[in-house]
Formats: structure tokens, C-alpha cells, sequence
């Protein structure tokens, strides 16, 4: 028999039950704040959650996955084909970003106090032997190029949620997915989707004349020829019957008298480091008439050539060709933010011969010159140069450049750099980026690296070669691995500050929803957040990369800052292009 005491009990019981199931059919129409006080776990400040319950609900429905959108269709069927492949033996995780938030939840201060790395370079990299471990920590040493096939194919390895940034030599997006398998709310990736559009010829080709045709009635701003030599894509008909039509022109065989090279033959993609460059001698002319008939097959012929013009007066260093290799970071997409960092010259070994049919003559590329370092190693030199004597004439810096021009007369100005060659560079990037960024992936969480290759002709006009994606982290010269490595430590500050900014308003604004009591525990379990669709209006609009004061970039970064969208007008471009240029 129950005593007056069960039967109490279960009648209480009962009443609850009601209630409970009350609230449940209610939610979210009519929610309840659960009575429950949950303390607050850390002391209030910028860089942490006031309750990490509430965060990290409040993070779910407001973090929403959003498949990137590339515009390219050539690049998303190539994704299709890569997705969901092994990548380094790193599983792919659907529920790895809900892990990561978790983490970050918990972890707001360390996440935003030490970079922490994951990348696929070998373990013995200068990246990884040099400039992580003077920065930050390396927490997956066991991925990356020094593993076998098998290790590579067997999926074993759950990326840490410590992870904040990713910089990868492959290509993580090519084979998972932004913002779900990895590059989450509070980490940064390396490579942005939609980037070949600015590093393979064809396509940059096709940018420029495109981008050109905008300007058609403001020449002041941008013509075809504004850094950029006249190209033929020999896959569109048009271009290539115009190529044709002065190939087998007079004008040609008189230039041709005159220069010896008039053009130089590029593969439009899937080659670098000067492998699918061909100055056009007369075997290479005659190869071209006959493949093409002489242009009749002009629309016929699939294969990927560009035929561009050549520069043939290349500013000498003591008779050797060089070019330059600069930095362009592109920290951001979304808005567009990029910067130009210094870099350095790359000089021929070879003494520059128009005449010449050696490739190795009109090209820089180092690592066309093994063969010549490996004849100095055994025989002691290579055309009277020691292998010491090569390493310093291949690697010159910029100031080397200046005093050179200054002691030969060509330049008068002591400030020239400053003066004229950086802010030529800085505008050819800024166009670059400009013509290119329509087809980047438009995301926070995604930035670029890419080293810029430019020459100068002997009346110090500036002209682009190409755009790498991967720019190199070898060097022989030790002031060149220096060189390097500030390039890479300050690049790594400015991604690294823009993600702390965004982590700081993202704990800003959550703390703010949780304090004004606009997240509701309910007694399900469920977190109820007022007017939700506003607030993630709201958080979009904060998740968008921009500094905070506390985190600008520090006076002695390398890069200087040449777009940045967050502003309007002429600043939006650091005062190189006038609105009329817009």
C-alpha cells in the first residue's frame, strides 16, 4: 500500500511530466528559460566563452556549412574526381569541424595564442626544420611527402582539433571539403579554391584580355600590354589565326633578322620551373608550321600552347639575364586582402646570348642549373666560377640591384627601389589580383601565398613572367634562406592576426547573445537562440576578415598591404589606382 508520502511523490511526478512535455511541443514557439544557473566556468574577458555550454550550441546554429563554390568548371571536375581520395593517411571526418568547435570552445585562449601546424611537406623541409619550430609547433610530424604509398592510402590519422592553420604543398581542398573536413570557423588554410586562374598561363592569358577590354576607354589605367606581353592562346581560333597571320608575315622575318628570338613558346598548364618554356629558333618554328599546317588547322589542334612575344632587350647584370621572384599574399577572400612582399633576383649562369640556342640562357629558373653547380663540385669550377662563385651571382637581393644600377649609370636615384621598382610591382599585383579574383572562392577561412615572377627591360619597364602557387623554400645562399624564412614567419603573423580578430569578435558575440539572455537552455536540452536568422546576418557580417586594433600587423612585417576591401575609395587600393580605375 502507498503511503501519503509515494503517493505525493508521484503526483508531483506526474505534474512534471505534464510540464516537460508542454515545453517540448512549445519549443521553440514559446520557450522556457530552464531555471537551472549555470555558472560561469572562466573569468570574462576578449579571448574567452563566458559559458561553454551555451558557445558551443549557440556556434552550431549559427556556423552553418556552406559548400564552396568554384567558378571554374575545369577545376570543380577535377575536384570530383580527387574528393574523398587518401590524402596522407588523414581520415576524412563529416563531424571534424564539430570536433574542432568543441575544441575551441574549451580551448578559445590557446587557439589564439600559438600557431599550431599541419602540413605535407617532408620532415626534413626548411619549412618544417626551421620556420615552424621558430614560430609555432609542427603537431603532425608523422604526415606528409616522407611517407610511403602505403601509409599515404591507409587512413589512420584524425587531424588534431589544436590545429589552426594549414599550409599544405598538395592542395587539401582538392580532395576535402572547406569549412566540414578541415578549415574551420577558427582555423585558416593555405590554398585558395579557384587560385589556378592566376597561376596558369592560359588562364592568365585570358584574364588579361578580358580585364583589358573593361579599360578599352581608359587606357590610362590598364592596356593589354601593361605589364604583360602580347600572348596567343593557340587553342582559340581567333587568337590563333591572328598568331599565324604574323607569323608568316614579312614583319616577321625582319624582327626575326634583327632579334633572333620573337617569340617564345609556353604550355598553358601543369608545368613550372621553366620545364614548358621554348624560346622559338628555327626548329621550333618549323615544328609549329607543321603541326598547326601553317594555321589551317587553327580550332583543330587541342594542344595547350601560348605563343607570347619576347622580350628581347632583358636588362644584363654584367651580361647575364635575370628576373624577380616577389611575394604576393592574398590573406584574405572574403573581403579580398592582399599584400606584396620583397624577394629576390634569380640571375642566369650563363652569359646572354641572343643568338644562343641553349634554353638555359634566356630562362632563370635555379633548377635548370644543377648540372652546373654538379660540374663546379667536381672539376672545381664552371667557366672559371667556383660553386661558391655561382651560388652568390644566382641569388642577388634587391640593394645589390640598386647599387649595380647606380654604379653603371642606369639609374640616378639612390631611393629607386622606393622610389620606382616596388610601387611598379605593387600595381602589377594589384591588377593581378584584380583580373583574377572574380573566380577565388569567396571565404574567410582560405588565403594565398604565391611568388611573382617579373623582368625588366633594358629601359626598366616591368613585365610578368608567371604566378606559382608553391612558391620554393630551397636556397643555397644562406642571406637568401634568411630572406625566405622572414618571408614565410611574416606572412604566417598576418593570417595568423586576421584569424585571431575574427575569434576575438566571434567570442565577443556570443558571450553578448548569453549575457543578454538571447540563448535559452531548454529543459530538452535544446538551446533556443532569439531572432536567430537576424543573428546570423550579424555573425556573417563579423566572420568576415578584418583586424583588430590589438592585432595590426607589427611594424617590422615585411609585406605592405596593397587591397584591402573593408575600405572605400582610393585606400581600398593603398592610392595606386584613382577611382576612375575602379
Amino acid at each position: 500500500m502507498l503511503t501519503s508520502i509515494s503517493k505525493l511523490f508521484l503526483a508531483l511526478a506526474a505534474i512534471y511530466g505534464i510540464v516537460l512535455l508542454v515545453l517540448v511541443v512549445e519549443y521553440p514557439k514559446n520557450p522556457k528559460r530552464n531555471t537551472e544557473v549555470f555558472p560561469v566556468q572562466t573569468p570574462p574577458n576578449s579571448t574567452d566563452f563566458d559559458n561553454t555550454y551555451l558557445a558551443y550550441h549557440v556556434l552550431k546554429q549559427l556556423d552553418q556549412y556552406t559548400p564552396i563554390t568554384i567558378p571554374d568548371e575545369e577545376e570543380r571536375e577535377i575536384i570530383a574526381k580527387n574528393h574523398q581520395k587518401p590524402y596522407f593517411g588523414i581520415i576524412p571526418e563529416e563531424d571534424y569541424c564539430e570536433r574542432h568547435r568543441s575544441y575551441f570552445v574549451n580551448n578559445a585562449p590557446a587557439l589564439m595564442n600559438e600557431m599550431v601546424f599541419l602540413t605535407d611537406h617532408k620532415t626534413d623541409s626548411y619549412l618544417r626544420t626551421h620556420i615552424f619550430k621558430a614560430i609555432g609547433v609542427d603537431i603532425h610530424p608523422q604526415i606528409g611527402l616522407h611517407q610511403t604509398k602505403k601509409e599515404k592510402e591507409t587512413e589512420i590519422h584524425r587531424i588534431r582539433p589544436e590545429v589552426n592553420i594549414f599550409y599544405d604543398d598538395t592542395g587539401l581542398f582538392m580532395y576535402r571539403d572547406v569549412g566540414k573536413h578541415f578549415a574551420c570557423l577558427s582555423q585558416m588554410s593555405n590554398h585558395i579554391p579557384g587560385h589556378t586562374v592566376l597561376y596558369r598561363k592560359d588562364f592568365v592569358v585570358k584574364s588579361v584580355s578580358e580585364y583589358a577590354k573593361k579599360f578599352e576607354d581608359r587606357p590610362q589605367c590598364f592596356t593589354v600590354d601593361s605589364y604583360y606581353p602580347n600572348s596567343y592562346l593557340l587553342t582559340d581560333k581567333e587568337q590563333c589565326e591572328a598568331f599565324f597571320k604574323k607569323f608568316n608575315s614579312p614583319k616577321y622575318l625582319e624582327l626575326k633578322a634583327k632579334k633572333n628570338i620573337v617569340y617564345m613558346k609556353k604550355i598553358g598548364a601543369g608545368v613550372h620551373a621553366g620545364k614548358g618554356v621554348f624560346p622559338v629558333d628555327l626548329e621550333e618554328e618549323q615544328d609549329i608550321k607543321r603541326l598547326y599546317k601553317n594555321g589551317s588547322l587553327c580550332g583543330k589542334i587541342t594542344d595547350n600552347f601560348i605563343m607570347q612575344d619576347f622580350i628581347a632587350n632583358p636588362l644584363l647584370i654584367n651580361g647575364h639575364k635575370f628576373d624577380f621572384r616577389v611575394y604576393l599574399l592574398v590573406a584574405s577572400t572574403n573581403p579580398v586582402i592582399a599584400y606584396y612582399g620583397d624577394g629576390y633576383l634569380r640571375v642566369s649562369l650563363q652569359m646572354y646570348d641572343a643568338a644562343s640556342t641553349d634554353k638555359t640562357v634566356f630562362l632563370t629558373n635555379p633548377q635548370l642549373t644543377d648540372s652546373m653547380f654538379e660540374i663546379a663540385k667536381r672539376n672545381g669550377s664552371y667557366h672559371g666560377m667556383t660553386e661558391k662563385e655561382l651560388t652568390e651571382l644566382q641569388s642577388w637581393t634587391f640593394d645589390q640591384l640598386q647599387d649595380y644600377l647606380m654604379e653603371t649609370g642606369k639609374i640616378n636615384d639612390p631611393n629607386w627601389l622606393d622610389n620606382k621598382l616596388r610601387p611598379e610591382f605593387q600595381k602589377a599585383m594589384i591588377h593581378l589580383v584584380r583580373m583574377s579574383q572574380n573566380n577565388f572562392a569567396k571565404s574567410s577561412l582560405v588565403y594565398g601565398l604565391f611568388g611573382i615572377d617579373f623582368m625588366l627591360d633594358d629601359d626598366l619597364n616591368l613585365w610578368f613572367i608567371e604566378a606559382n602557387a608553391k612558391p620554393g623554400l630551397t636556397a643555397k645562399l644562406h642571406k637568401k634562406r634568411l630572406l625566405i624564412k622572414k618571408a614565410f614567419s611574416d606572412h604566417f603573423e598576418i593570417v595568423f592576426n586576421l584569424l585571431k580578430s575574427r575569434l576575438k569578435r566571434v567570442i565577443m558575440f556570443v558571450n553578448k547573445i548569453v549575457q543578454e539572455d538571447q540563448a535559452i537552455k531548454l529543459m530538452n536540452g535544446q538551446v533556443f537562440i532569439n531572432n536567430i536568422e537576424e543573428k546570423r546576418r550579424e555573425f556573417e557580417l563579423i566572420t568576415r576578415n578584418y583586424f583588430e586594433p590589438e592585432y595590426e600587423v607589427s611594424a617590422e612585417n615585411m609585406f605592405v598591404k596593397i587591397i584591402d576591401e573593408n575600405y572605400q575609395g582610393e585606400e581600398r587600393y593603398s592610392g595606386f589606382l584613382k577611382k576612375e580605375c575602379f
